[in-house]
């Protein structure tokens, strides 16, 4: 009887814990990796359920992990004549090799999500962008659609100037040192203080599409500093991401030491060394075999419920922490739509040997 209870108990405890886990499995694969801005491009057309390109679709971004350059940069395609489809992703050039394919596989789920039956979707998320179309994005210069974030907290009227001018000084020198790194991995990180009288540090990120040019990322650069000088001014915080390159900066640290780029190669996590089985000591009789069973169960009970409560704890501050950082990041956030005369400056009034070509929007210039 007892033994039929303990078997029960046992299963019971695996059945649990295998529950919790894929709750929590399940819950993590649908949330937005970061707090999320999404654009569904109708303008490209829509596919239908079931057809070659969703299949297309499914397959490019299953497998787009696998087209990497090392630095977190991803391009692939797939298919053939008009059902190909095209994937870009970039993850933050400090982010982690894990941290960075789990950001592009939660996003090309959200994205979909979104975005069920567009033939062109962006997505920009904390640590990552991604991007899949009917058309190759390689290689252009896009600063639309785009996005700005802002802190609703400002600097002091006292420090404003001061402060705007440390700004700008700083994604200055960082936007100049990312365009002209090579063409793995175009990003740079800095910080700043504000005032020889002020404790204020601010923090600086800047990174472009490593594929592109010097001047090319130079003219997005351009473009994105003159919309975070808009919308941004005196904010504590703030960041404007384009397809082709990003910039933000904080009044505390949000990037990792600039020691882990380039990134390390992930290794496998070597498993634990078992200790070694315990010598038991079986007692003879029906009475000691009853006894030890009973004992067994107890200890079962406890260790299982132990591990139970712990995993939920567990869950509970992992949730919190990630609510927390999100809110860190972001307070105020609006699409953007670069006007005529901001891009017009940043590409030298159009000029005809800056043109590239064409993308999704239009001409593209250098």
């Amino acid at each position: 009887m007892l033994s039929s209870t303990f078997r029960l108990l046992i299963l019971w405890t695996l059945f649990a814990l295998h529950i919790i886990i894929n709750i929590n499995i399940t819950h993590a694969r649908i949330q937005p990796p970061g707090i999320p801005a999404t654009f569904c491009v109708s303008s490209k057309g829509n596919y239908t359920n079931n057809s070659t390109y969703q299949q297309n679709l499914n397959d490019l971004l299953s497998s787009l992990l696998s087209n990497s350059n090392g630095y977190g940069f991803y391009n692939s395609s797939r298919g053939q004549n008009s059902e190909t489809v095209y994937a870009i992703g970039l993850c933050r050039g400090d982010a982690k090799s894990d941290v960075c394919g789990k950001c592009l596989s939660d996003a090309a789920y959200v994205l979909q999500e979104a975005c069920p039956n567009q033939k062109e979707a962006i997505g920009f998320y904390r640590r990552c962008m991604l991007r899949y179309s009917n058309r190759s994005m390689f290689g252009l210069v896009e600063v639309n659609p785009a996005f700005s974030v802002r802190k609703v907290k400002n600097v002091s009227s006292t420090n404003l100037d001061a402060f705007n001018q440390e700004v700008s000084a700083l994604l200055n020198a960082l936007t100049s040192e990312a365009a002209g790194r090579g063409d793995l991995l175009k990003f740079a990180v800095g910080n700043a203080s504000v005032g020889a009288n002020s404790n204020v540090t601010i923090y600086g990120l800047a990174q472009c599409t490593p594929e592109l040019s010097e001047i090319e990322c130079t003219n997005c650069f351009n473009v994105s500093l003159g919309a975070i000088r808009t919308c941004c001014s005196g904010s504590m915080g703030a960041r404007v991401a384009t397809p082709s390159c990003t910039i933000r900066y904080e009044s505390h640290p949000f990037f990792y030491s600039t020691t882990q780029i380039p990134w390390p190669l992930a290794t496998p996590a070597s498993a634990s060394p078992q200790p070694p089985p315990a010598n038991h000591t079986v007692p003879k009789g029906k009475k000691s075999n009853t006894s030890r069973t009973v004992i067994i169960t107890v200890v079962v009970l406890v260790v299982s419920l132990f591990l139970i409560i712990s995993i939920c704890i567990y869950l509970r501050v992992k949730k919190r922490r990630e609510k927390l950082e999100e809110g860190d990041e972001i307070r105020s956030a609006e699409a953007l739509q670069f006007d005529f005369n901001s891009i017009r400056i940043a590409t030298n009034n159009f000029c005809e040997g800056n043109k590239l070509g064409h993308g999704g929007f239009g001409a593209v210039y250098r």
